[in-house]
């Protein structure tokens, strides 16, 4: 694998502990596990300081998962790419002793839309807004995790000039175009069709008083927007209306 795919921009990043990033390669390289192997800069004002990154897919899945580090014996073995791959907030890198969750990105046909949904809907504006290679331009929310994490678990969307036909669907844009024309078909309100598609979704926790749940969906009523389903689920072990999402 040598050659990087948009449809990679839907992928889950997660920070491994110090030395342990060759392991996995040796690993997957024994298994013939196909891996793309990037190095970048870990911030956008610090040139001095690379971060390495493997990424991979389950085959028969849509599951992309990319571990990175700033620790390989072997650096000329990654290819170079010249723009941040995750935006740390706090100018920090992890220093656990165990995997971390960085981002859960995903691949978008407007950023503005993206951008303009999370204000009117959640009351978030992004944490940053950065342009890379090939005109592709991302954004970043940040949310606070716990204390011992030490660090935002972010979402990332990554917009990208189409490369492919949307009509043929070789492109990111035309999987989004058909998502959504799932959706507009059969999530008609609040009790409708849930399709499949709807499982590959994002979970957050906000505790602040105006992101509660009814307030989001008065948000959503609001803007005519019928794509969600609320649900009464379960927190640790209990239901209760911590529980409804």
């Amino acid at each position: 694998m040598s050659t990087y795919s948009p449809y990679m921009d839907y992928n889950a990043m997660l920070w491994t502990p110090a030395t342990t990033l060759d392991s996995y390669r040796q690993a997957f390289d024994a298994d013939g596990v196909l891996t793309l192997k990037l190095q970048w800069p870990c911030f956008y004002d610090d040139s001095e300081t690379t971060c390495y990154s493997l990424i991979w897919h389950i085959p028969q899945s849509m599951v992309t998962i990319e571990i990175a580090s700033n620790q390989t014996a072997t650096p000329d073995d990654f290819v170079v790419e010249g723009f941040p791959r995750h935006e740390f907030v706090t100018k920090e890198l992890p220093t656990h002793d165990y995997a971390e969750p960085l981002h859960d990105s995903r691949a978008v046909d407007d950023i503005d839309e993206i951008i303009d949904w999370y204000d009117r809907v959640l009351g978030v504006s992004p944490t940053a807004t950065r342009e890379g290679a090939d005109s592709s331009v991302t954004v970043v929310f940040a949310y606070p995790s716990s204390s011992k994490m030490g660090h935002d678990a972010n979402i990332q969307y990554v917009y990208r000039p189409a490369t492919g036909s949307k009509s043929q669907g070789t492109s990111t844009s035309w999987l989004q175009s058909y998502w959504n024309s799932v959706s507009d078909k059969y999530m008609t309100n609040m009790t409708s069709m849930w399709p499949i598609w709807g499982d590959n979704h994002l979970s957050l926790f906000d505790g602040a008083d105006d992101a509660s749940i009814d307030a989001v969906i008065e948000r959503l009523d609001a803007s005519g927007d019928t794509l969600y389903h609320p649900f009464l689920g379960v927190e640790n072990g209990e239901n209760g209306p911590d529980g409804v999402s």
